[in-house]
């Protein structure tokens, strides 16, 4: 949770509000399309993440499992990834 902490308060794409007792974050995309976010990422990077459209919510982005050291860098590629080019 540190590590997805730190990504998310250095990016200028992405904001969440820190959960406080849950296993998963919904990651909001300042510039994207939640969706279209996440099958970018899972075609380009083969990273699965659930797009808000599955939650039936307004705000755009994705939710993501935490907890996992190893996720480290899948966290990195996640906030790193730019579907733009």
């Amino acid at each position: 949770k540190k590590i997805l902490k730190t990504l998310v308060a250095d990016s200028t794409e992405f904001d969440w509000v820190e959960p406080k007792a849950s296993a998963t974050a919904f990651i909001t995309t300042k510039n994207h399309q939640g969706t279209d976010f996440a099958q970018n990422l899972a075609q380009l990077k083969q990273l699965l993440v659930l797009p808000s459209s599955v939650f039936l919510t307004p705000h755009q982005g994705f939710r993501i499992s935490l907890g996992q050291t190893r996720q480290h860098n899948n966290y990195r590629q996640i906030f790193e990834h730019n579907p733009n080019g």
